[in-house]
């Protein structure tokens, strides 16, 4: 198998297993919304930031560097790594234990005490991880990753209906999160080749602290970008009100974190063979941003059209508020996936401190963001200072790469013009006719949005293609590639 055919093939299993841990994701938070009270639904959602803070304020990305290093696949590099992923989870899990009683105040919680301390038990589960399906990736081989990712998500959403109906209260969260993470634990030495062990190497340690402090440095910044809001709503309001804020920042987040994974696979290898021809570089990177804005614009469109009509249908009417902001997390959704774009050329051409000062412009967004949490302003400030945000940090990314990189600025800015006008009018529209001429019938309401939706899309489509000669070939090509299949395979079925 040619390494093209290899790529296409190991982005493709990726791509299935990242889809379907996500949906796995959503389904056991779905039925944990529907299940518990709002209140303590919003309690959960505590438990899921305080994970996420832990995760991405200490990762060291050894795993990674397992893939990526000349000696990655040298037993004492992976003993070396699996050491300091060790020691990594066991600090994080002491400090955790330790703060546990400061963060429960934070979130304004002090009888959660007890569940933050048991958390503390994540992190040192995950450094006993034996890293030898991510190790296993430098073959091609993505599968056990896969399995490894994907299963515990399953199996956790199968358990969240009777752990509930057991348990009655937040305390559900708690134990699906440990389910999985044990099971996690578990197929990671199940699934690996070689014996688990810790050493250490002076040489191949020094080398995987070099690496990581940044990446480190950068999931911080990730942290504060992505999450950072979510825990000033939640040690400024109520649960409830973060319970709404937090189900509408999900749903909206949910395709962004699948699509980015989808096309990052299948478009960073693209992009990286083009690295020394410059003329091509921009050729593709005009192909891919355009290809990635129409993308984006779709799911956009849905969101801000729908969006309201999606949680409601999905979570129930205790959280028809939450739908206020789907709209502007829809409009954040679709910028992040944009940046997705220049951000892959940069990593393609190895300019990888341009992620590093987006994420440090996104981060910002936490300023304005306070203010408003601290003037117990509405939530829709919150979300439209982290709109804002997120729209500064593409801006930032684009003119760094099209600096950095000889990719000229038109080509990330010309299609962004595009799907924020587009945008601008879909948002218009959903807070005039669709909720307002419309708020007497559901039924009536829902099929006008699918409308709406298909209608732009459509006409999105037909913009693309009039104004990006790129994306009107390649469309042209595709088409073309279709036609001749449908009559291949009409002749062989009349022969």
């Amino acid at each position: 198998m040619s390494s093209r055919s290899k790529i296409l093939k190991g982005a493709a299993v990726l791509s299935i297993g990242q889809i379907g841990a996500q949906a796995a994701s959503f389904a056991r938070n779905l039925i944990v919304a529907r299940l518990l009270t709002k209140g303590d639904y919003g309690i959960a959602a505590t438990f899921a930031l305080t994970m996420s803070a832990a995760e991405l304020m200490s990762d060291m990305a050894v795993d990674r560097l397992l893939v990526q290093d000349r000696d990655g696949n040298d037993p004492d590099m992976q003993a070396t790594a699996q050491f300091i992923q060790f020691v990594r989870g066991l600090c994080s899990g002491m400090v955790l234990f330790v703060v546990a009683g400061f963060i429960a105040q934070l979130f304004q919680q002090p009888q959660t005490t007890w569940a933050y301390r048991w958390l503390a038990l994540v992190p040192v589960m995950r450094g006993l991880m034996h890293l030898d399906f991510r190790r296993v990736q430098r073959e091609m081989r993505y599968w056990p990753s896969v399995v490894t990712d994907t299963l515990p998500q399953i199996l956790t959403a199968l358990a969240a209906w009777p752990i509930v109906k057991i348990t009655g209260s937040y305390a559900a969260m708690i134990w699906l999160i440990l389910g999985q993470t044990a099971s996690m634990l578990v197929l990671s030495h199940v699934l690996a080749k070689r014996r688990f062990s810790l050493g250490w190497t002076r040489q191949y340690g020094m080398r995987a602290i070099r690496f990581g402090w940044p990446l480190m440095l950068n999931g911080i910044l990730l942290f504060a970008a992505l999450q950072g809001d979510k825990v000033i709503v939640g040690a400024n309001y109520s649960e409830e009100e973060l319970a709404d804020y937090y189900i509408a920042f999900t749903v909206a987040l949910l395709p962004s974190l699948v699509l980015t994974k989808v096309l990052g696979s299948a478009l960073l290898p693209w992009l990286s063979q083009a690295q020394s021809d410059v003329t091509l570089l921009r050729s593709r990177s005009a192909l891919a941003m355009q290809s990635v804005s129409a993308v984006s614009l779709g799911v956009t469109c849905i969101l801000v059209l729908a969006g309201s009509s999606l949680i409601t249908i999905c979570y129930g009417t205790k959280y028809a508020n939450a739908g206020v902001y789907t709209a502007i997390f829809g409009a954040m959704t679709g910028i992040r996936l944009m940046r997705g774009s220049p951000t892959l050329v940069a990593l393609a051409t190895a300019k990888t401190m341009i992620p590093l000062y987006t994420n440090i412009a996104r981060s910002l967004a936490l300023i304005p963001v306070a203010y408003f949490a601290l003037k117990h302003a509405d939530l829709r400030w919150l979300a439209w200072a982290g709109l804002g945000g997120e729209a500064v940090s593409f801006l930032l990314c684009s003119l760094l790469c099209s600096h950095q990189c000889n990719v000229p600025r038109r080509t990330f800015l010309a299609p962004f013009a595009l799907v924020t006008a587009t945008c601008l009018c879909a948002y218009a529209a959903s807070r005039t006719v669709l909720s307002q001429s419309l708020s007497h019938s559901d039924l009536l309401t829902m099929l006008v949005q699918i409308a709406a939706v298909t209608l732009a899309s459509f006409g999105c489509t037909l913009a693309f293609a009039a104004l990006f000669p790129q994306i009107r070939s390649h469309l042209g090509s595709v088409y073309s590639s279709l036609r001749h299949r449908m009559r291949i395979g009409h002749t062989v079925s009349r022969s």
